[in-house]
């Protein structure tokens, strides 16, 4: 199911017109030629590829692995700002709907519970120990 973003959405007639703030920024540091560039770049990528949003699913992954692998501090639920933010500003500057946000959250959730499902751990320590070569023959030398 291809969607486009909502910029794209916009340019097409399909919504209402959406006033994105992505250039706005770099006119303000003095950067005046940043907008025209990222409008230009804009040919040069995939206008369907909203859904699910890719931006969001990455934020919550690096997210819950740096979650799973720190202390149990109360302090470590403050890292899912990181992803509600990402959330956030996609949906404001116009470039995913929230709908795609959610499916890039539930892609991860998807695949964190699939991949503890098969617990991949043992799976590559069964590999390794597999191809790892035995000790019980005596080792022939070249003297013999």
């Amino acid at each position: 199911m291809p969607t486009g973003a909502p910029w794209y959405a916009a340019n097409e007639g399909a919504i209402p017109n959406i006033d994105r703030p992505v250039g706005r920024g770099w006119v303000k540091i003095g950067l005046h030629a940043a907008p025209a560039l990222i409008e230009h770049s804009r040919t040069y990528f995939n206008a369907y590829a909203a859904l699910p949003s890719l931006h969001a699913a990455y934020s919550l992954l690096f997210t819950w692995f740096v979650f799973t692998r720190i202390g149990r501090g109360r302090w470590r639920w403050a890292l899912f700002v990181y992803p509600a933010a990402m959330a956030f500003v996609l949906v404001y500057g116009g470039e995913h709907f929230a709908i795609d946000v959610i499916a890039g959250w539930l892609l991860v959730v998807a695949i964190v519970l699939v991949l503890d499902r098969l617990d991949l751990g043992s799976l590559v320590r069964r590999c390794v120990a597999a191809f790892r070569p035995r000790r019980s023959q005596p080792v022939a030398t070249i003297a013999e």
